[in-house]
């Protein structure tokens, strides 16, 4: 049962689909398993199913309700971007599980449960492609259509994110940082980069597992993949990866250093470089927007599964994340001096997811600077 914009009732049917949709949030769809929502929810497992077939039942419903969420009301589609964008984030804080659900497992489902949902999705998708064509008409199609995606995004994890931030404060804020995103300037049309031949040293079987491992995670999520899995996508059996890594864990935690290590080296070059607080807010999305797209399956698998390593690798990579994160806001604390830190924290937590999903769609990565740079200062270009 749902209310006004897309709000969910309390029954015991609603219950456990916000369950869902929570845990599908937290630890992923293959990470979940009915029980873990039935304790979510305060049911038993087998109780679920009077309701839900299954768990693939329940990500469709969950899917479902998180596109059909975001149907706006007339007056504000026809009232165009700027009548659209508060709507809607207002749902994402409301709902946020939902939208992080609905972006990162509706690959997951069925053929026929994609047909279903299809129809509302794509005139939801083309209402947003129309409204932001007409207020940024510098952007094509296939553009307009990444950079909704990358503002919802930044808005589901931004939302999904505990903040100090009054709900009153934090809602306009993202209002106007999702608009100057959208707003922004265009990627200019330029022409591939070819790479230069030249020598680089060879993978070690280390890193060739790693890759591998990768991959597989970023499909699958990592609770959905084995050690065997990743010893048949390098052609070696499954016990032989053990001479290289103690455990699935292990190779999770390498991956993690990994990331964090070449984000921090990245932050610490572009700030050091930095001629001013502009330029340096220039460089750091420069430089992590390569880093996204050098390395897409090792940033998407280490922003999602932090919760899956032992505490002390937690604590050490949130440790690093904090010394990155403090950088961003001592740069953009200087060009938005009328922001306090929990409101800076709560616009950076929109740029690093938005930077993750730009990067990879281009032939460039630092022609992604634009929207980032709008995102992170409210404002669509150098106002």
């Amino acid at each position: 049962m749902t209310t006004a914009a897309g709000a969910l009732t309390p029954d015991r049917r609603t219950t456990i689909l916000v369950a869902a949709a929570e845990m599908f949030a937290e630890k992923g769809f293959a990470g979940t398993g009915i029980d873990d929502i039935g304790a979510r929810a305060g049911v038993t497992g087998p109780a679920i199913y009077r309701y839900f077939r299954g768990k693939d039942a329940l990500l469709r419903a969950v899917v479902a309700h998180g596109v059909d969420a975001f149907e706006l009301p007339e007056d504000a589609v026809s009232g165009g971007l700027e009548a659209m964008i508060p709507p809607a984030v207002g749902i994402g804080l409301d709902q946020p599980a939902f939208l992080v659900t609905y972006l990162r497992e509706y690959h997951r489902l069925d053929d026929e449960a994609r047909t279903e949902i299809g129809r509302t999705e794509r005139r939801l998708i083309d209402q947003w492609r129309d409204a932001i064509g007409d207020a940024n008409t510098a952007l094509s199609r296939d553009e307009t259509t990444l950079r909704l995606r990358a503002v919802f995004t930044a808005l589901g994890a931004t939302a999904s994110r505990p903040s100090r931030v009054p709900r009153t404060v934090l809602e306009p804020l993202l209002v106007r940082s999702a608009l100057a995103a959208f707003t922004a300037p265009a990627t200019p049309q330029r022409a591939a980069v070819v790479p230069t031949p030249g020598w680089s040293l060879a993978p070690s079987r280390r890193d060739v597992i790693l890759d591998a491992a990768m991959r597989l995670f970023s499909e699958r999520g990592y609770h959905g993949v084995s050690m065997d899995d990743i010893g048949d996508a390098v052609g070696i059996s499954g016990p032989t990866i053990y001479s290289h890594y103690g455990s699935k864990l292990d190779v999770l935690a390498a991956a993690h250093e990994r990331a964090s290590v070449r984000t921090w080296v990245a932050v610490q070059d572009a700030a050091r470089d930095a001629t001013s607080a502009s330029d340096a807010l220039d460089r750091l999305a420069a430089a992590q927007l390569r880093v996204a797209a050098e390395h897409r399956d090792l940033i998407v698998v280490t922003t999602r599964e932090l919760a899956a390593l032992d505490p002390i690798d937690q604590q050490r990579l949130t440790t690093r994340a904090a010394e990155i994160v403090d950088v961003w806001i001592a740069v953009l604390g200087e060009l938005r001096p009328e922001l306090g830190r929990s409101e800076l924290r709560a616009v950076l937590t929109g740029v690093f997811p938005l930077m993750n999903e730009t990067a990879h769609t281009l032939e460039r990565p630092d022609d992604g600077v634009p929207p980032v740079r709008s995102w992170a200062l409210g404002l669509p270009d150098d106002e």
